[in-house]
């Protein structure tokens, strides 16, 4: 049964951004779950979005912990599951491949009346179903969930750490003779066709927040239609803030391939990536792109480059770790107790 003494409030808005940034830095949780970037998300979503809560446990200026709480359609958009029937409630937007349970503390007294207050606001919308999706296979939560729900597989997100090197090129020098020349290759390729790498943060240019959504839009649109629609990406790029980053490769001034990012403090997270068709017969985009990204993050301190979920075969060609990602679903009204 739940653990007694533990009060747990639902919220419509997060009631105090303050508080809850202070526990998702506490907990080491990536940028997905700062109170800008939800808030930009909620108020103009990049898929189907029925509703939202902001759980908190405890009240006051200290919460012990906090999370959102989508209800979202029976769909998943990157086409691993998809059924007919009622909605879901997931413990976050399917844009963030690292979903954790941020915690100002590892109290596992804890996971227990989250996962049956997640349980109760999944029966109070009417969903089905309801659990946290795209969470690492060796997350803490994970032998505390495998009794209690059904493990669904999902992609994999791949990451690459840094603080064993100084640039993409010392990088390149720990890959294999042939992964190294034709990375080489890929940046004359650029070089010679006259492409130039540019960095913009916060507060970002207009012309690159239309450029960026165009080309995520357009590349989105070739595999997973609907993904990336301009409008909401546009808002949520002039609206999330500092953590803003979008890295360019441009043509006589022409943006050719664009990389949204995120910075976190130690993580740079490479979000998605858009380009022209007619520059992959040249040279690499993803390549260059990478090279970019990385020497920026380096610059900036940070410890790991996260480079998202798809392509894996080119990750990790190219240095990067895989991460297993499985979702955790239960029925709502399903009462097993934890284990």
């Amino acid at each position: 049964m739940p653990a007694t003494g533990i009060r747990i409030s639902s919220h419509t808005r997060i009631p105090d951004p303050h508080g809850w940034d202070a526990v998702v830095a506490a907990a080491g949780a990536p940028v997905f779950y700062r109170s800008a970037l939800l808030t930009s998300y909620a108020a103009n979503p990049l898929q189907p979005t029925l509703d939202v809560r902001y759980l908190t446990v405890g009240s006051g200026d200290d919460p012990a912990a906090v999370m959102p709480l989508y209800l979202v359609p029976a769909r998943d958009p990157f086409g691993t599951r998809n059924v007919a029937g009622p909605p879901w409630a997931v413990s976050h937007f399917w844009h963030c491949y690292d979903t954790r349970l941020p915690l100002r503390h590892a109290e596992k007294e804890l996971v227990e009346p989250l996962w049956e207050a997640m349980r109760a606001q999944a029966r109070a919308w009417g969903a089905a179903e309801f659990g946290f999706i795209n969470m690492a296979l060796d997350s803490p939560l994970t032998p505390l969930l495998e009794s209690r729900a059904r493990r669904v597989p999902r992609n994999h997100r791949f990451r690459m750490p840094l603080t064993a090197v100084g640039s993409f090129a010392e990088h390149l020098e720990r890959l294999p003779a042939r992964v190294r020349q034709d990375a080489r290759r890929q940046l004359r390729l650029a070089a010679r066709a006259g492409i130039t790498g540019h960095v913009y943060r916060d507060p970002l240019p207009e012309r690159i927040v239309r450029d960026a959504c165009r080309l995520l839009k357009l590349t989105a649109d070739r595999y997973n239609p609907g993904y990336y629609e301009q409008g909401p990406l546009a808002d949520l790029l002039t609206n999330v803030g500092a953590p803003a980053c979008v890295f360019t490769l441009e043509e006589a001034g022409h943006v050719v391939a664009a990389s949204v990012s995120f910075m976190d403090g130690r993580t740079l997270h490479n979000w998605a990536i858009g380009v022209e068709s007619e520059v992959r017969g040249t040279f690499s985009p993803y390549l260059v792109l990478l090279d970019l990204s990385v020497d920026y993050a380096v610059s900036q301190g940070c410890e790991v480059i996260e480079l998202g979920r798809t392509n894996p075969a080119w990750k990790q060609r190219f240095g990067a770790e895989p991460v297993e990602l499985v979702s955790w679903m239960g029925d709502s009204e399903d009462r097993r107790e934890f284990s």
